[in-house]
């Protein structure tokens, strides 16, 4: 089959090339409006943080359905009567039992998803 690697391997590495000048040219002109991504996020009324709560449940030894039952409960509830979810998980006997309310506030905290931004820019040789 070498002569299907002859062709194969040079043309992925051709495209691979290209889709890396194509990101790169993204990235070089991306613009961040921090303060437009904050107001988005409140616009979730906290629902970004139901996959860490989702993952919080199955830490406390909830099966996946009965956790994302929970969630899903109050997320829709959230969404559809335009309400806080963490209002609504902290008025949720069923995960209070299982959850702190340091836990609570510790999975809807925003820290969580900048904690390891150093480490990426690092990485990426952005230091």
């Amino acid at each position: 089959h070498s002569s299907v690697e002859r062709i194969i391997i040079p043309d992925s590495c051709i495209l691979l090339d290209y889709v890396l000048e194509k990101f790169r040219a993204v990235v070089q002109g991306l613009v961040v409006y921090e303060e437009n991504m904050l107001e988005n996020m409140k616009k979730t009324r906290g629902l970004v943080f139901s996959q860490e709560l989702l993952l919080a449940l199955l830490t406390k030894g909830l099966l996946r359905e009965e956790a994302y039952r929970l969630v899903q409960r109050n997320s829709m509830k959230s969404w559809q009567e335009r309400l806080d979810f963490k209002t609504l998980v902290e008025k949720d006997a069923a995960i209070m039992q299982l959850l702190s309310h340091d836990e609570i506030e510790g999975i809807f905290d925003l820290s969580i998803y900048q904690a390891q931004v150093d480490y990426i820019f690092k990485r990426c040789g952005l230091d």
